[in-house]
Formats: structure tokens, C-alpha cells, sequence
């Protein structure tokens, strides 16, 4: 199954997005984000928190026309369909964070009161947009679109929905379908909701949304990213009492769920710290959590950060859980002295923003370790594998390698000749067929036929050179020197490939650009997610400007700049009109002007779909000092009307941004971009490697340095 955007056409059945009503969005997102985050998944029909809001009365007089309305929440983290449910009046969502809404149509209920979950679809909603699910659409709890963030999701409904289930005589066979107050529901089998004696409606899968793919049909196997297991050790200060350090312990453990590793020796010397050790290593962990649970022992407690082979978080017991007696454990007196010595050893350790909480306090800090470890684990164990130089005159991505053997990084430098020759000797290999298959199966028509073998036979050579060639690493990356050679020697661009590896969490990037590749691994660790490599390319025009995003968007112009690239960008990010085509730029460079494109065919293009994003990039500078930058916007549900795979971004104070960070500090004019709003952890990850110069978009209020005070 594919994921739509709420954008796209496709969605016009179902519901549609709501637009006029900005302002009494942001208030609603405001007092949602102070709404509980659930591990699993939890619903309240009316929140006083939403319902008290002037923005209320908005939602009753101008979606429902005057009824009375509650607005409550969905909110938590959920991958599972497990039920689908219909009112019989239109419901509304806003996020806080991208979600998905898995859909089907009443008339999808065949006459004997059950829907085939095949015809479900998905349909991803971007952050801050409001959505209408019509009356005739069943739908249920949304699903998450990035495990570390979950969702909040609100609910507006007419009064009562949701409610206590009336008293009801069965007069028709819908009525045994009746859950609660103007809620019908139809069960999935594996369901909570089947156990408790709801109606089983739903055959076939109960669809998880790991096993889809945003726009396209193949699935997303992210298979070159590391699997996080988290572990927690608890220590204790031999004069406080150990009890206290293991019951808290215990409590993050229940509140963070399923997945967190619970290593059952409170440490309160070298011997336990030692032992603790082998134990989590033994069951697999490779990201650590040493908790305080009073003030903790200064030399075992860095010994555990000094002696783990991956990274490790510290964090502290907030007080409260206890008397103030022989229930305070001063665990925020002994983050300090942790600190300390974490600093006297010179060892790395990442410390939240603030690392002093209660058991669900923690386990919140412990689910955003989740990413930032995993992008210090990948990047600890990556390999960069170019092919070529940078093409002629193209001195943009040419940048010292020093800063990546700093990371830990390794790189293998290689000829085109040497592809070329690798690629030769795969023609013929009977594994092809499948990758035709496949990219038949992802694109449908829409790919130039007479192309495939050729293109499914680079393909099969990169996945294969990376297997052979990642010598003690675990994941690889690709840069290559994807012209002006490539296409007459190949015979065709290889930015649909490209964008094929990706969706795997195999960047490709363009123009041998090797931080370029780095980047966007790092993105992809961080969101689990597919990635992609963009000029930061042209203006808007301020035809597009007034005619799609004054008075809509809260962005001037100079927020908005587009995206571009070839066709590197993949399917699964891009609306589902993309299609293999050809490259307009080298085809007027390499064949004879009026032809038909011949081997610049082979890019992936089209409008790239609205989604949040994090625009960023790590580069080594002309003096061999690593920086970076990272801005989170969004791709704008704007028609681009032009060629490549292109999108429009708007960054708030991105004018600023252009000139006092891209422009002044040097940076090429290639970036990342990540589909979510990640800025959080990617300047956390980037801190952890000593990265001292990160530059964000900063606020009209905050100045650059060197930005003239006088305008």
C-alpha cells in the first residue's frame, strides 16, 4: 500500500484540507502541545485544555455552522489499523506532528457488514494542517509518522460523540456495529477492541504502517541504518538509599514501554559497574542510559560511559516520589559532580537540555536518545564510497577529506573506469529481472521500458560493490560522478537508481558530493527515514508568490526559495504523477540540440509532496574545519511549474538565513533534506561530534553577527 498526501487528489473522497482558518490553528496546536504523550495510544473526546479556547467557538461556528462541538485528542504512538470506525457527521484533525490516516469509504462495507482491508488507503497529514474526514469515510487512530515524536492528534466532533454507548434495542444489522455515541465500529480480529466483544468487520491485514511506502508500492526497508537497542543502568550512592535508585529505575522502565533493556544491578562501586556491563552487552544494547537515581557514585558511574562500546545518555530523578527524608535522593546535586568527571576523563556522554525529571520525564528523554543514538552508531561505522571527481569546473563539492576521517568515517576512493567495469560484468546477471520487476511494480508505466535491464543492472552493481567493499564497516554511502561522462558511457542518467538506494538508506549522492552523502545518512538514521540531496536552486517568482502563498502561508517571499535536483529525490517523497523522464539541462549539454532524448533519459521527476522538513548540511571548510547548519520548514502545497524533481521550501527568515549563513560562511549549494522537523536532533548529534559552528535560521529578533543593524 501506498502513502498519499492529504494533497493529493486521491484524497477527495475521504475528507479535504481545511484552509482560512491559520490563526485558530496555532492557538489549538499551543494547548495541544501541553496535552499527555502517551507510549501506546490514548483518546479523550472533550479536553477542557481545547475546549476552554476562544478557537473553540471558531471550530463550532465555522466547520459545524453553529453545533455544539467538543474538541478533544487522539494522541501517542501507533503503527496498527485495528479498527475503522464512521460517524454520521464529519470529524477534523490537527497535528502537532506529521500523522497518517489509514481510510476507506462506507461503500467498501459489502453486504454482509464487512470491509476487505485492501481497500484501505493512507494518507499522511503534514503538522499544523487541518483536515476534514467525512461522514462516509471510516477511519480510527492515526499513526505515527516518527516513533521519538508519536502524535497529537485533535479530535473536533459534535457534542457526545464518543460517549457512553445509549441503550439500544437491534433493529437493523448496522446497529450491532454501534461502539459508543454516533461511533459505529468495525474490529480487526488481532484487535483489543475484538477482545472486548466489538464486531469483527475487517478481513484480510491488519495493516501496519511500517510496511508502507509514502506514495509508491514498494516498501521502505531501511536495511543500512543501525537497530537502536536501549538498555538503562541505575546508580546509587553507597550513603543513599539503594532502594530508592532501583525503584525509580523501575518506574522509567513501565512508563517508557516495550523496548527499553532493564539491567537489574544497581551500580554502587567498580565491581557492579563491571558486571552491569557484561550485562547489557549480553543482551544486546547498544545505546545506554545511566540513570541517577540519587546522587550516584562519580567513579563507576563515568566507568559505565568510559567501558560501553556505544553511546551513552546520563540523566538524573527528579524529587517527589518520595518523603523528603529517606525518600530524597539530591540526584540534581550529583548530575554535577557526573558531569564533572564525565569532563575530567574526557568522555562523551549526551546530556538533555534538561536532565533532572520524573519516571515519564525520562522516559521522554530516553525516546529522543533513541535517534541521536542511532545517528552517532551510523555515522561511527560508516564508509564513503566515491566514484570519479567532482565533474570539470565544478569546484562546489570539493572539500578536504580531513573531517571525515575526525568523525570516525572511511572512505574509499574510486574511477568511473572502475564502475564502468563492474557494471559491465554484471550484464547478464540473472538477478536483474527482479530488479526490473520491482521498479515495474514502483513506477508503473510511468518508466521508459527499453531502459530497465540497464538500469536495474547499475543498481544491482552498487548494492553489490557495497556489500564487497564495506571492509569492517556497517554501512555505506555513494558519491559519484554522475556527469557529463556518465550518461554517453552508461547510457542513461542514474538518478532514478539513485533515488532507489535511498529509499533504503543508501544515499547516492550527486557530484561526488561526500559531505553531501554524509548528511543525508545522518538524516536518515534520525528519522528512519528516506532522504534526499538538493540545489538550493532558484527564487520564487512573484507570480507563484501571489498567486499561491500571500494570504495563505504565513511567509513573505524571501522565506521561499525551490528545491531542485535531476531525479535523485525518492518516489516514495515525491506526488504520485512523478515519472521517470530525462534530463533537460544535459540533454541540451550532451545530444544534438532538437533530438530526442536518448541516454540523459533516467531521472525521477516531478512536484516533491508537502511535508514538514529539515533543510541542513555538514561540511568540511577550505581550512579543514568541520560546521554545519540545520533550518526546519516545509514543502509547500505549491505547483512548481517547472522540471526536476523540485518542490517549493519556505524557511522562516530564510532571506536572513541565505545571506548571513549560506552565503557568508560558504557553504555549496547543495543541502539535505530530511521530511520531518528533526532540527532537534540533528544539532544534538552534531554536538555530541564536537561540532562548534551550527547555524540555524535565526528569528528576526535574534541578529547575525555580521548582518548591518541599519538594514
Amino acid at each position: 500500500m501506498e502513502i498519499l498526501s492529504v494533497f493529493d487528489s486521491a484524497f477527495k473522497p475521504y475528507g479535504k484540507v481545511v484552509t482560512g482558518m491559520e490563526d485558530t490553528c496555532k492557538e489549538i496546536l499551543t494547548a495541544l502541545e501541553k496535552t499527555p504523550l502517551p507510549a501506546g495510544t490514548d483518546y479523550v473526546p472533550s479536553e477542557p485544555l481545547l475546549q476552554n479556547l476562544p478557537a473553540a467557538v471558531q471550530v463550532s461556528e465555522n466547520l459545524y455552522g453553529g453545533m455544539p462541538v467538543q474538541l478533544g485528542w487522539c494522541n501517542g504512538h501507533n503503527t496498527k489499523l485495528n479498527c475503522l470506525e464512521y460517524h454520521r457527521d464529519s470529524e477534523f484533525n490537527l497535528g502537532t506532528q506529521d500523522f497518517i490516516l489509514l481510510l476507506a469509504k462506507m461503500d467498501d462495507i459489502d453486504e454482509n457488514g464487512k470491509l476487505d482491508t485492501a481497500k484501505v488507503k493512507a494518507f499522511r497529514a503534514p503538522a499544523g494542517t487541518l483536515v476534514e474526514v467525512y461522514a462516509t469515510a471510516l477511519h480510527y487512530a492515526p499513526c505515527h509518522t516518527d516513533a521519538a515524536k508519536g502524535f497529537r492528534v485533535m479530535v473536533a466532533l459534535p457534542w457526545l460523540t464518543n460517549t457512553d454507548k445509549p441503550a439500544l434495542r437491534q433493529l437493523a444489522p448496522e446497529d450491532k456495529l454501534l461502539w459508543a455515541r454516533n461511533k459505529w465500529l468495525l474490529a480487526h480480529a488481532e484487535s483489543s477492541e475484538a477482545a472486548q466483544g466489538a464486531y469483527v468487520g475487517l478481513v484480510g491485514e491488519n495493516i501496519d504502517r511500517f510496511y508502507l511506502t509514502e506514495k509508491k508500492r514498494r516498501p521502505i526497508t531501511m536495511n543500512n541504518i543501525p537497530e537502536v537497542k536501549l538498555g538503562i543502568i541505575a546508580v546509587s550512592r553507597d550513603c543513599f538509599p539503594i532502594a530508592l535508585s532501583t525503584q525509580r529505575r523501575k518506574n522509567i522502565v513501565a512508563a517508557y514501554g516495550e523496548g527499553l533493556y532493564e539491567c537489574p544491578i544497581t551500580v554502587e562501586n567498580e565491581k557492579d559497574a563491571a558486571a552491569a556491563i557484561a550485562d547489557v552487552r549480553a543482551h544486546g544494547v547498544n545505546a545506554l542510559v545511566v540513570f541517577l537515581g540519587n546522587f550516584g557514585p562519580e567513579t563507576p558511574e563515568t566507568l559505565l560511559v568510559k567501558k560501553f562500546h556505544g553511546p551513552a545518555m546520563c540523566i538524573a530523578a527528579a524529587e517527589g516520589d518520595g518523603d523528603m527524608i529517606n525518600g530524597r535522593g539530591d540526584a540534581y546535586c550529583g548530575m554535577l559532580n557526573c558531569s564533572y568527571n564525565l569532563g575530567m576523563r574526557h568522555l562523551k556522554a549526551y546530556i538533555p537540555e534538561y536532565p533532572i525529571g520524573t519516571a515519564a520525564d525520562c522516559a521522554r528523554m530516553i525516546r529522543d536518545f533513541e535517534p541521536i543514538a542511532r545517528g552517532i552508531i551510523g555515522l561511527k561505522n560508516l564508509k564513503v564510497i566515491t566514484f570519479g571527481p567532482r565533474p570539470q569546473d565544478f569546484f562546489a563539492c570539493n572539500a578536504p577529506i580531513k573531517g571525515l576521517y575526525e568523525l570516525g568515517i572511511e572512505v574509499e576512493e574510486n574511477s568511473e573506469l572502475d564502475l564502468l567495469v563492474s557494471y559491465n560484468a554484471h550484464k547478464g546477471d540473472s538477478r536483474v529481472a527482479a530488479i526490473m520487476d520491482d521498479m515495474k511494480a514502483e513506477m508503473g508505466e510511468k518508466v521508459y521500458s527499453d531502459m530497465l535491464e540497464r538500469m536495474a543492472q547499475f543498481e544491482l552493481t552498487l548494492l553489490d560493490w557495497a556489500e564487497a567493499h564495506k571492509g569492517d564497516r556497517e554501512y555505506v554511502v555513494f558519491a559519484d560522478k554522475c556527469w557529463p561522462a556518465f550518461p554517453e558511457q552508461f547510457g542513461f542518467e542514474p538518478c532514478y537508481v539513485n533515488s532507489r538506494l535511498a529509499s533504503r538508506g543508501i544515499p547516492v549522492a550527486c557530484e561526488v558530493d561526500i559531505y553531501g552523502a554524509v548528511s543525508e545518512y545522518l538524516g536518515a538514521c534520525i528519522t528512519g527515514d528516506a532522504v534526499t540531496l538538493l540545489d538550493i536552486n532558484n527564487s520564487v517568482p512573484q507570480y507563484i508568490y501571489d498567486e499561491d502563498i500571500k494570504g495563505k502561508f504565513d511567509y513573505k517571499i524571501t522565506d521561499t526559495f525551490m528545491g531542485f535536483h535531476c531525479g535523485n529525490t525518492p518516489s516514495c517523497k515525491m506526488c504520485s504523477d512523478c515519472a521517470v523522464k530525462y534530463q533537460l539541462i544535459q540533454h541540451r549539454l550532451l545530444e544534438p540540440a532538437g533530438s530526442e532524448p536518448d541516454f540523459t533519459r533516467g531521472t525521477l521527476e516531478g512536484d516533491i509532496a508537502p511535508s514538514q522538513i529539515t533543510f541542513y548540511r555538514l561540511q568540511c571548510d577550505s581550512e579543514g574545519n568541520l560546521r554545519s547548519y540545520v533550518a526546519e520548514g516545509e514543502i509547500l502545497p505549491v505547483a512548481t511549474r517547472s522540471f526536476g524533481g523540485i518542490a517549493v521550501f519556505a524557511i522562516p527568515e530564510m532571506g536572513r538565513f541565505y545571506r548571513h549563513v549560506l552565503v557568508q560562511k560558504r557553504y555549496p549549494h547543495h543541502g539535505a533534506v530530511a521530511f520531518a522537523h528533526c532540527g532537534k536532533y540533528l544539532f544534538e548529534v552534531l554536538k555530541y561530534f564536537g561540532i562548534q559552528d551550527i547555524a540555524y535560521n535565526q528569528p528576526k529578533s535574534l541578529p547575525y553577527a555580521t548582518e548591518n543593524p541599519w538594514g
